[in-house]
Formats: structure tokens, C-alpha cells, sequence
């Protein structure tokens, strides 16, 4: 990563990272529209707290 010296083995990921230090949020829970960075962050949203 430019901005954190972050390494990563695959560019999806340092994609996926980049979002980290940015206030992109493209992934939004179906049920409360609460946003989320990460997808596996929104699906493991869903699964708790919905």
C-alpha cells in the first residue's frame, strides 16, 4: 500500500485495502442501509444483528 506501507500477495486485496483509508462504503445492508466497506463485513452485519 502507498499510504501504509501495507503488502498484500494479491491485487484484490490491496484494492479491497485501499478502501480502508478512504471513506468509500459501496457495500449497504438490504435491511437497514447501514454501509460498509468490506462485503464480508456487511454479510457478517446481516447475519448478527438481522
Amino acid at each position: 500500500c502507498p499510504l501504509c506501507g501495507g503488502k498484500f500477495q494479491r491485487p484484490e486485496h490491496v484494492k479491497r485495502h485501499m478502501r480502508s483509508h478512504s471513506s468509500e462504503k459501496p457495500f449497504v445492508c438490504g435491511v437497514c442501509n447501514k454501509k460498509f466497506n468490506r462485503n464480508d463485513n456487511m454479510k457478517a452485519h446481516e447475519r448478527k444483528i438481522h
